[in-house]
């Protein structure tokens, strides 16, 4: 089974997509924009972020191929690149749309904003959260994919997506 993990920067996902493989002997499919951008910076451009999707497309594509029958959790996907690049204004190649109404994941995990927000160095969306949750539920709704909200605090997130998982 796979699933997805998506929402705003600063709210979870990635703590709680460790902790479930961790948890269930499962595998992550990291995030590809962490270790770009840690390279490159903040000053990124429309073909870094067609980079990063492919990349993000790729790496997901190799883990699920190599571990069938395992929990797979993507910390991101291509909605989340569908709306950067709405976000700032860029031009959504046709290959996103498509791919976003091929996949096939268990669940999507949307996380809430009601955490704090943590700069890292990466992070530059802090007064955006909320605009940026809204998105995220707009295109689920228009991908009309299964999704579930995360909130809680600390170990509470965990808990709550392992429940469901486990349902």
């Amino acid at each position: 089974m796979k699933y997805a993990f998506l929402g705003p920067e600063s709210t979870g996902k990635t703590t709680t997509a460790i902790e479930i493989v961790c948890r269930r002997n499962g595998v992550l499919v990291p995030e590809v924009a962490r270790d770009y951008l840690e390279e490159k910076g903040l000053n990124y451009d429309y073909e870094d972020i067609l980079d990063i999707a492919k990349q993000q497309f790729t790496k997901e594509i190799e883990i699920s191929d190599a571990h069938p029958d395992e929990i797979i959790i993507c910390d991101t996907e291509l909605i989340t690149m569908e709306i950067w690049l709405e976000f700032y204004g860029y031009e959504v190649p046709n290959w996103i749309p498509t791919f976003i109404h091929q996949a096939s994941y268990e669940s999507y995990f949307l996380f809430n904003t009601d955490i704090a927000w943590v700069p890292d160095g990466l992070r530059n969306n802090q007064n955006d959260r909320e605009v940026l949750l809204n998105l995220f539920k707009r295109k689920l709704n228009y991908y009309n994919k299964n999704w579930i909200l995360v909130s809680g605090q600390g170990v509470e997130r965990v808990e709550n997506v392992l429940k469901y998982i486990e349902a």
